[in-house]
Parts: C-alpha cells; sequence; structure tokens
C-alpha cells in the first residue's frame, strides 16, 4: 500500500488503522524508519565495527562503495540519484543493520518503489563478512537478493524467504542501488516475521553452480592499481611477455594457437577494449582498476613475442583522467573453447600495482552478466609477490572473496626472472591448474553429483599442532607455504593490500605494510589451529612504528566463517599485551588470523607481533 499522504482525510486514516490493527499487532515491523520520516545516516555517524557490521541503530545507512550518488529525504520518501552505478549491485546501498533473523522461521518483505526509468533494484536479507556475505532471500540478483523491476511509477513489491541458514543475529537488509544510473525513490519498507516455517516451506540451501559447461573467451590484460594490485610504487614502463598461447581438444589435438609470429597482432583473433570500463557500465573495470586501455598502442609483436607495455602517462575521455595506459585484449566473438587444455608460456612483469591475467569469461555474458557468465582465472599475478601466482573461478555463488582459488609459490626464483608455463585443463567434470612441469596439479575445482563447483583434489593431508601455536615465540623464521604447512605463519594479501617486507627480526615478527587495500583481511598473517571443542585464552604481544588498529581472531575457513573470538586493538609504539577469549561449540580447524588491512584506523607501518599463545582452559 503505498504511503497515504497528508491532503488524505482524517476519517480515511482512522478507517484504514481500524482494518489493518490486528495484522500490525501480529506482523511487527522488524526495521526502523521504513516510512522515511527521520533522517538517515551516513558513514560519518553511525558505528563501524568492522567486516560490514555496521550498527545504523533502527535507521538507514546510504553507502556508496565503488559507485557515487547522492541520497536524501524527500517529501518523505528515500530518494537517490545515482551518478556513478559502479560495477556491481552492491557498489551503491541503503542498509539497516544489525537485524536478526531466525534460523527455521519465514519472513515477508514489503516495499513501494519507482525509478526515472526503467533499471533493476535488488533487495537482499543477508550476512556480512563473519558469514561470508552470504544471501538469506535466495534471490536471482547479484548477490542473491530479489530483483524488482522498476519503471516510472510507484509500485509495491513484496516476497517472504525461509532462514536455512543458523540464526544470525547481525544481518544486513540492503537494497543494491548500483550497477545502473538514474533515480530511485523508496517508500513503506518493512521486514516481518510470519511465523515458524513448516517442513515444506523450507527451500534446498544454495549450490555453487556449476556453469563451466559452455563456450568460454580469453582476456589478456596487464592492470595498474585495483582491488588486487594495490598501491602503485614502481618504475614505468613495464612489459609482459607472451611467447605463445595453445589450446588443445579434450583428444589431444591443436584447436587453436597464436604465437606472435607476425608483424603485428593479429585481429583475425584479437580485439583491443578501449578504456577505463566506463562504457561497459563498470568503471573502474569493476576491479577500481586506475589504467586506460588504448587501442592497440600498449601492444605489439617482437621476436615472436607478444608484448603488452604498461606507461605512466596521461590520456582523458568524457569519464575522466587517467594516469597510466595499458592493454586489454580478448577473443570475443572470434575464438571461444568449451573442454580440452590451454598452454600459456610467458614472462610476467615486476612492479608493485601491477596485476597482470589470463583469463576467460563465459561468451554468454552480453545476456547473462557476470557472474552467471562464469569466469576462469587461468594466471592471476600480483606484481609485488614475484614467486606467487593464483588460479580461481567464479560464477553463481562462488564470486568475489567467494571465488574458489588456490595459489602457488615457486620454490626458488620468481616469474619475472623467465619464461613459464600456465598449464590449464577443463573437463565436463573438473578443471586443474599447473605450472611448468609440474606433474601434479596445485588447483582442481569439480563438478559434483547435483550440479555444484567444488573444491576437489586429493591434497596431502597436513599434519597439525593440536591445540596450540607453531612458532609463536618467533625463535625461527615463518615457513610462509599456506598449502603445504598451513599449521605454521604464513603470509596472504590480496583486495589490492601489499607489503613491503616481512620476516622474523630480533625474536618478534615484522610486517611492513605498503597498501591497505579495500578489506580488513586484505593482508593476513595468519596460521590455521586444531582445535577441540571448548574455551581459549588467545594472547600476543604487539606494537608498531605507527599508531594503528588491527584484527586479531579465530575465525572459521569457510562454511559460514564463523568468528570464535575476535579483539581489535589499537597498537601504540610500545609493546603490549592483549587477550582474546576464544570458545568453540565443536572440534574444528580454523584460521588464527591477524588482519592489517583496511581496518577502521589503518596505517601503512611496520607491525609488530610476538610472543602469541593459545590457552585451552577447560
Amino acid at each position: 500500500m503505498l504511503k497515504l499522504k497528508k491532503n488524505f482525510s482524517v476519517l480515511l486514516i482512522v478507517l484504514l488503522a481500524l482494518s489493518f490493527f490486528s495484522a500490525a499487532v501480529s506482523a511487527e515491523n522488524i526495521l526502523g524508519n521504513g516510512e522515511f520520516t527521520e533522517d538517515i545516516k551516513t558513514i560519518n555517524n553511525v558505528t563501524d565495527n568492522g567486516g560490514g557490521n555496521f550498527a545504523t541503530e533502527d535507521n538507514w545507512l546510504f553507502l556508496e562503495n565503488a559507485g557515487a550518488g547522492v541520497g536524501e529525504i524527500d517529501s518523505e520518501m528515500f530518494k537517490v540519484s545515482v551518478f556513478e552505478g559502479g560495477s556491481n549491485t552492491y557498489s551503491i546501498q541503503l542498509l539497516q543493520a544489525p537485524v536478526e533473523i531466525k534460523k527455521g522461521y519465514k519472513y515477508k518483505v514489503e516495499f513501494d518503489a519507482k525509478a526515472s526509468k526503467p533499471r533493476e533494484l535488488e533487495l537482499k536479507v543477508g550476512g556480512t563478512a563473519d558469514r561470508g556475505w552470504g544471501s538469506y532471500v535466495g534471490g536471482k540478483g547479484e548477490t542473491g537478493g530479489f530483483v524488482a523491476e522498476l519503471d516510472r511509477e510507484m509500485k509495491s513489491y513484496e516476497f517472504e524467504f525461509v532462514m536455512i541458514e543458523d540464526t544470525d543475529s547481525k544481518s544486513r537488509v540492503e537494497f543494491q542501488l548500483g550497477k545502473n544510473t538514474g533515480t530511485i525513490w523508496l517508500d513503506n519498507v518493512s521486514l516481518t516475521e510470519v511465523g515458524e516455517a513448516s517442513a515444506d516451506e523450507i527451500p534446498e540451501e544454495q549450490k555453487k553452480k556449476w556453469v563451466y559447461n559452455k563456450d568460454f573467451f580469453f582476456i589478456f590484460n596487464v592492470a595498474v592499481g585495483g582491488n588486487m594490485g594495490g598501491q602503485v610504487d614502481t618504475d614505468f614502463p613495464k612489459e609482459m611477455l607472451v611467447d605463445y598461447i595453445k589450446v588443445y581438444d579434450q583428444d589431444g589435438n591443436l584447436d587453436w594457437e597464436d604465437d606472435f609470429d607476425g608483424e603485428e597482432v593479429n585481429e583475425d583473433y584479437w580485439t583491443y577494449e578501449v578504456g577505463n570500463g566506463h562504457k561497459q557500465g563498470i568503471p573502474g573495470w569493476g576491479n577500481n582498476e586506475l589504467q586506460y586501455y588504448t587501442e592497440g598502442e600498449n601492444a605489439h609483436v617482437e621476436d615472436s613475442n607478444l608484448v603488452i607495455t604498461v606507461r605512466e602517462e596521461q590520456r582523458s575521455d568524457q569519464y575522466g583522467e587517467y594516469d597510466y595506459t595499458s592493454t586489454r585484449m580478448i577473443t570475443q566473438d572470434k575464438v571461444n573453447m568449451k573442454y580440452g587444455r590451454v598452454e600459456i608460456r610467458a614472462k610476467l612483469p615486476e612492479g608493485q600495482g601491477l596485476w597482470p591475467a589470463f583469463w576467460m569469461l563465459g561468451s554468454d555474458i552480453t545476456e547473462n552478466p557476470w557472474p552467471g557468465s562464469g569466469e576462469i582465472d587461468m594466471m592471476e599475478f600480483i606484481a609485488g609477490q614475484t614467486d606467487e601466482v593464483h588460479g580461481t573461478v567464479h560464477g553463481p555463488n562462488h564470486y568475489g572473496g567467494g571465488g574458489i582459488t588456490q595459489h602457488y609459490v615457486l620454490d626458488e626464483g620468481d616469474f619475472t626472472d623467465g619464461y613459464h608455463d600456465f598449464i590449464f585443463e577443463w573437463t565436463p567434470d573438473e578443471m586443474r591448474w599447473y605450472i611448468d612441469d609440474d606433474q601434479e596439479p596445485y588447483h582442481v575445482v569439480e563438478r559434483t553429483d547435483d550440479n555444484q563447483a567444488q573444491r576437489g583434489g586429493n591434497p596431502e593431508e597436513p599434519e597439525y599442532t593440536k591445540n596450540a601455536v607453531v612458532n609463536g615465540e618467533f625463535n625461527s623464521s615463518i615457513l610462509d607455504k599456506m598449502s603445504s604447512s598451513p599449521d605454521n605463519w604464513y603470509v596472504w594479501t590480496g583486495e589490492g593490500g601489499a607489503v613491503s617486507d616481512y620476516g622474523v627480526e630480533d625474536g618478534e615478527f615484522k610486517i611492513d605494510v605498503s597498501s591497505l587495500g579495500n578489506q580488513t583481511w586484505a593482508i593476513q598473517f595468519a596460521q590455521y589451529v586444531d582445535l577441540d571443542a571448548g574455551d581459549y585464552r588467545l594472547s600476543f604481544e604487539a606494537r608498531a612504528d605507527a599508531e594503528r588498529d588491527i584484527i586479531a581472531m579465530v575465525q572459521e575457513d569457510g562454511g559460514d566463517w564463523k568468528v570464535y573470538g575476535e579483539a581489535q586493538p589499537t597498537l601504540t609504539s610500545e609493546m603490549k599485551k592483549y587477550i582474546v577469549d576464544v570458545s568453540l561449540a565443536a572440534a574444528d580447524i580454523p584460521k588464527l588470523l591477524f588482519s592489517l588491512g583496511n581496518t577502521d584506523n589503518g596505517e601503512t607501518t611496520a607491525v609488530y607481533i610476538d610472543n602469541v599463545k593459545l590457552e585451552k582452559l577447560n
């Protein structure tokens, strides 16, 4: 029902109030300010507890993530004018939190909305980083939310869902307002508890749907900055050299190759994508990238190599100005692949802030937007970490930070010293990643009987030290090998986080943070611990050259990402001891984690950690 405005008669209001009195009593709105009679909040006047856990105090928070717009109350409605929609629906949000959503209960969501032009709006009720950003709605939107088709007429929308996950007292109700421009009006938003769901009302859990059964096309590019590249701190120009790409079918027959032996890039195979993603509706190419991709100016063939050159030079277009140029070349509508083997031989560029990649997107992406199209990252390289590459897949319910990923670290040397072979094998039921002449894949993703994508392979199970921290006094160097020795310390960076140096010095662990990245967890110092059920006390000592906060936690790895214990101390130049209470209801092998990324008061500085201990209390 659309909002009754003041020019309606008092009598009509009274009659309506009486007719709906019993329903209002039994179905109380869980949300505050649903009729937008009060001013909403901004990021500057809410409590941010990290990991997306905002306290909006029964009100709404207007949040610009990777988009731009103006949100305001207009005639007792919420009005947002979106100038840059960003690359995702969640690039701009109106959200309320925390909201308790109870397992086994049915909920009803209602709201009124219109837009200045036909467009979609997504509404998600879901978890924060603690719960893997999952949606409880089970909708068809980019983030698993309910999708409303808006037009210029104010209309009412409603849907119901059943909570099948464990009760979440920190849920968020999110209107996803990004990925498009224009003006949206919202009104009369309500979330009501219908009651306990019957057995036949409980849906199946969302699946990590397998979408890797169709044609994909290839992409070669070198990005600058962005979610993975992080802070730019290197000299230019930089070059990536590609010797060849060979594609074989499932029988081992050569299906297509480009050995770059001509005088120029073969445009029968390749198309240049130009700009910074604005034309495609994804500014910064969806990853906050800084470069402008040119139409062939940064790519040439030399000595039977494709050479992609990244330069520090200014370019501008109708959308803005850019300080770097590079190349992004694709085979869309020219060369596709479905199953077989890919071999790419290349020498990667060195330089903090560069982000080279060889990857694929589903050929139906025009009709089936990402992540529904699927993405296969055959190789991603964070150039500040020269001995490590990553392989990942993204698809429905496993995208972004939830992508199925694994990294590979060279035993000796790095990927910028010379050429290396990046090999990807793909069958109807499995994908495998290899480096050089390794006989065993470093990453496997498999298809399950119910058409899900999951991590596969048969890696050797590591041996863990029970109920204890390994090398917590830093009497020796850290092993820094997450795959083979997860119960010893390792450093991980992503989402734009970067470190310039780290290691054990004078009996302390020291890590120099050079870029905070986009998430609290963009820089991690961690190890896995094998813990029985029970209560524990985690203690550690820490300091920093410049005052900043860090997050210390013990957290489930995957699943609901449950946090078993957490603290967020502010470090000073004085070494101090900190305590974290930890409790597990059941045995688990969680991650003991220090998050050194974009915390509330994060700073790029050196952090020192020592005397990490985990004591079982019962």
